[in-house]
């Protein structure tokens, strides 16, 4: 008997698979010896392919046909689709890019195409930007309560700017993608509507004469506006999401952008190149890259410039040069979420509730203003003209101010039921004071 079904040796009798090629059984009798003799008459007969066994897999019941030696793989063998369950594939890669490119005109269909409105019913002589006179030094005091409340934007606002010098004007951006120029003195209305993001909107800065602004999104976008016109004068596209910008206060052509990377990038932007001759708009100036954590916020020191990251550590910088020229950092200190600037003071919102303060030497005060709640959130604080208040706000919807020399908590309201994480003081008037927040409404106190 065989081992293997289907095989046998030369002892056992012939397989039935091979039977194919037998044909007749004829006996012949031999008479000398009058012994039978059997002989075989072998005619060639077209054979029928060789069927394998079933194939173990997710379909039992059906067979594959083959020759044995080039498709028999044994019981190892792993189940392969019929021709019926096969999926089409593209044999070339013509097709396959035909796809990618009808993809990629389609992303730029959807891409958000930089649009403005102006919305206001009256112009200051002629044009909105012109400021009013401008005052004189006076000294500073605490907001009582809400005078006037602006519509905002609809999921919350990230950043408040007012125009430089005169703050006639208030510039608002929030996680709505928008961007909305406020009026301040007069019907207190909303002036205009800039819109070339995606995704909300992280920053926005002024320039020194407030005729043109930087604006920073979580769709890697960095916008640089006309203020007056809207118009979207270059686009910057980064690798990574901004996280703040910045313009050089030296030279007003030039930029800082802050990255989620750790990396702050330095441009000069020339708007008046001449493409035909071969000259750049952009140029990359300096890659600032000793940071360890991720960008929270830049501003102008002097003539430098000052970065804090969630590495802990604020870093004063040259404009151009990759070597920070002063690096504070403490065992105890914690992470940063901004930073407000007066003079020689620099003041740091912590994350452990409390805002520690620099001298000039940048040494840690032992003077500190304390806010139970602001751990876990990036709230702006800011000084007063005068450099005799801080102010900030907190999770649960407080204004709080506190005398900057004595340390002691002067005032603390409720403005909201949300957190209020932006807060500027007018640069002009004695007691007026802008905040506003998650619920999306900009709130005017005096």
């Amino acid at each position: 008997m065989s081992l293997v079904q289907g095989y046998s040796s030369d002892e056992d009798e012939v397989p039935l698979s091979l039977m194919a090629t037998v044909d007749t059984k004829l006996v012949d009798v031999n008479p000398e010896t009058s012994a039978i003799e059997e002989k075989f008459e072998i005619v060639e007969v077209e054979s029928k392919p060789f069927q394998t066994p079933f194939k173990r897999g997710k379909n039992k019941n059906k067979r594959r046909k083959g020759n044995v030696e080039d498709d028999y793989l044994g019981p190892w063998a792993s189940y392969e689709e019929t021709p019926e369950e096969k999926v089409s594939e593209p044999e070339d890669d013509e097709e396959t890019k035909e796809e990618e490119d009808i993809q990629n005109s389609n992303e730029v269909q959807t891409e958000t195409k930089p649009t403005t409105e102006y919305l206001a019913k009256f112009d200051y002589d002629g044009s909105f930007m012109t400021p009013p006179p401008l005052l004189g030094d006076h000294e500073c005091f605490v907001p009582k309560k809400v005078i006037h409340t602006y519509a905002g934007h609809e999921d919350g606002v990230n950043k408040l700017q007012f125009f430089p010098g005169s703050g006639h004007l208030i510039l608002s951006c929030g996680n709505d993608g928008m961007i909305r120029l406020w009026d301040v003195y007069n019907d207190q209305e909303l002036i205009r509507e800039y819109c070339g993001h995606s995704q909300p909107v992280k920053d926005i800065v002024f320039n020194k004469k407030g005729d043109r602004f930087l604006s920073c999104s979580f769709d890697k976008k960095v916008h640089l506006w006309d203020t007056e016109t809207g118009e979207v004068l270059y686009t910057l596209k980064t690798e990574v999401q901004p996280t703040s910008v910045m313009f050089n206060t030296v030279d007003d052509g030039e930029f800082l952008v802050g990255l989620r990377n750790n990396k702050i990038e330095h441009y000069s932007l020339n708007l008046n190149a001449n493409t035909d001759a071969g000259e750049s708009v952009l140029t990359s100036v300096q890659t600032y890259d000793y940071h360890l954590g991720s960008i929270n916020g830049l501003k102008p020191f002097k003539e430098k410039f000052l970065s804090i990251s969630d590495d802990k550590s604020i870093r004063i910088w040259n404009y151009g040069i990759n070597i920070p020229l002063k690096t504070i950092m403490h065992p105890t200190q914690y992470s940063i979420a901004s930073v407000a600037i007066h003079g020689n003071d620099i003041a740091l919102q912590n994350m452990n509730n409390l805002i520690q303060v620099l001298d000039p030497k940048f040494k840690f005060r032992k003077k500190t203003f304390r806010n139970d709640n602001i751990t876990g959130y990036k709230i702006d604080i800011d000084f007063s003209p005068d450099g005799k208040i801080i102010c900030s706000g907190d999770s649960k919807g407080f204004l709080l101010f506190w005398d900057f020399k004595s340390g002691k908590l002067v005032k603390k309201f409720r403005v909201s039921n949300k957190l209020i994480n932006c807060i500027k003081y007018h640069p002009q008037e004695q007691s007026k004071v802008m905040a506003s927040g998650t619920n999306g409404k900009i709130y005017y106190c005096d």
